[in-house]
This record gives C-alpha cells, structure tokens and sequence, in this order.
C-alpha cells in the first residue's frame, strides 16, 4: 500500500514538473521572439547566478561543465560553491532551458 501511495506522489511531481517545463518553455520562445530574454529570464524565476550561467551558455553555445564554472567564477562577485553551482545547472535542465550533454571528458551544457 505504501509503494502505491509513493507512486502516485512521484508521478504527481513529474507532471507537476512537466507543467512547469512546457509553461517555462512557452514563455520562452514567446520571449525570444520579442527579443527580451535576459528580462524574460529574470522573471521566470532564475536568481542572479543561475542568470549568470545562462548569460554565459548564450554567448558561448556549448561549454564544459568545468570551463562554465570558470567563467561563472569571474563574472560574479560571490560566486557560489561547486555543489550549488551543479544545483542551480540540474535546476535549469529540469526547466529545460539548459541541455547536459555528456561527452567522452564529462559533460557539455549548452542552451536549448
């Protein structure tokens, strides 16, 4: 009985997630159709970090995890540790506005 009721809760949250995702996903095309997205990305919830690594993501396209970081490093002026860097990233790809690519050398992160 409890392993139904655990179910139910996680496909809950993935459809609470995937509604989110598309309404994320919706905003954004509209946005960059205007040609607004650093203000539109502002608003969908992003704090200043995670808008520093889309900054980044957009100039360069396609960047290594670790390189990202390095740059994330010199563009903000307290930047956050490795572990809640890696939050913020997992955050932006369950968002679907950042793609993880893995590679041969760990992985790549570029924007969809």
């Amino acid at each position: 009985m409890e392993a139904v009721k655990k179910r139910a809760e996680l496909e809950e949250r993935v459809r609470a997630l995937e509604e989110e995702r598309r309404r994320v996903l919706a905003e954004i095309t509209a946005l960059k159709s205007s040609r607004r997205l650093e203000g539109g990305v502002a608003r969908l919830g992003l704090n200043e970090h995670q808008r520093a690594i889309y900054r980044i993501l957009e100039a360069k396209r396609r960047v290594s995890s670790g390189r990202l970081y390095g740059e994330y490093r010199k563009l903000v002026p307290e930047p956050v540790g490795p572990r809640a860097y890696r939050s913020y990233l997992a955050r932006m790809v369950e968002l679907g506005l950042v793609r993880a690519v893995r590679g041969r050398r760990g992985r790549r992160y570029e924007v969809i």
